[in-house]
């Protein structure tokens, strides 16, 4: 009663952003090592000699590029929700409400804000995991 009497629904909105970072989170790793595995072995069939720092990189960023264009609506969800304002109504109820606001208001394209910077992102994974793996 005091939580709804106060007004502030903060708790409410970071709860549904923390639903949507482990469903993001869960989905984006899955998804990498699947394209990951799956570009490598393309790429890896009819060789005689295993796939050099070069091929593996390319096989990285391709995989890391598709989960970041499949994942980032869940990372949009997630930070508007947390960067709602901490006093009055909440913008968005839910995570179905802010869904349907983003695609109403800016259409799908609104789901890949900050898709630039997911890019980035891709790159330096690709190349940090690539050191730490020893291949280059």
């Amino acid at each position: 009663g005091q939580f709804l009497a106060s007004g502030d629904f903060r708790g409410v909105a970071l709860l549904g952003a923390w639903s949507v970072a482990v469903l993001g989170g869960v989905s984006a790793w899955g998804l990498y090592f699947f394209l990951y595995a799956g570009a490598k072995q393309r790429l890896a069939a009819g060789r005689r000699e295993p796939l050099g720092a070069a091929q593996h990189m390319q096989c990285a960023f391709g995989a890391g590029l598709a989960t970041a264009a499949a994942t980032n609506p869940f990372w949009v969800v997630k930070t508007r929700m947390v960067l709602q304002p901490a006093a009055g109504a909440p913008q968005y109820a839910n995570v179905f409400d802010a869904l349907r606001s983003i695609v109403r208001d800016e259409g799908v394209r609104g789901f890949f804000r900050g898709f630039s910077a997911a890019i980035f992102g891709v790159t330096h994974g690709a190349v940090a995991g690539e050191v730490l793996a020893g291949k280059l």
